[in-house]
């Protein structure tokens, strides 16, 4: 009986074993499926916050677009022009980073772009990045000097075609309104 039951302790033991390792591989499957579906939903939760963000950003530069004619001085002029080059070098910069805003994206912008590049040319002919203590407007807005890197320069581009009309007669605003 000895052996009997040494046998059936030892069938008993290798059963258990195989059951314990059966349930650990399904505990770990159900795991890894959860973690691939969590992972998932995060993804998914990110594309939808990037959207977001991507329609409240062109929501903001409507609205700072808006004020244009609201400006009655050199102050609220340079205010609305750091307004629309923020707004811009962050999209911008999460197109540069990849981060969801991807490069076609911006080509729905494209116009708003330009505006941004003619703006940031006012700026330095203006020197007005001289009250950052900056060389110029290409350091204080990186990701928009980046993102026009990469697009042809020509050297006969005329900024003030779409330079907005407040700018143009920035020169002739008091100083403060």
């Amino acid at each position: 009986m000895d052996t009997i039951s040494w046998i059936l302790n030892n069938i008993v033991s290798i059963i258990l074993a195989g059951v314990a390792v059966i349930i650990s591989l399904g505990t770990f499957y159900v795991s890894r499926q959860r973690a691939t579906t969590h992972q998932n939903q995060l993804n998914d939760a990110r594309d939808k916050l990037y959207g977001e963000y991507l329609r409240n950003a062109m929501s903001d530069l409507y609205d700072v677009y808006k004020t244009e004619d609201l400006i009655k001085s050199k102050n609220q002029c340079e205010l609305f022009a750091t307004r629309i080059l923020d707004i811009l070098s962050i999209l911008t910069h999460l197109s540069n980073e990849n981060k969801k805003i991807e490069k076609n994206v911006l080509i729905f912008i494209q116009f708003d772009l330009d505006i941004a590049k003619s703006i940031v040319r006012w700026f330095d002919e203006k020197k007005l990045y001289e009250k950052y203590n900056v060389n110029n407007s290409e350091k204080m807005w990186t990701n928009l000097s980046e993102y026009f890197s990469d697009k042809k320069d020509t050297e006969d581009y005329d900024y003030l075609k779409l330079l907005p009309q407040k700018l143009k007669i920035y020169d002739t605003l008091p100083d403060y309104g």
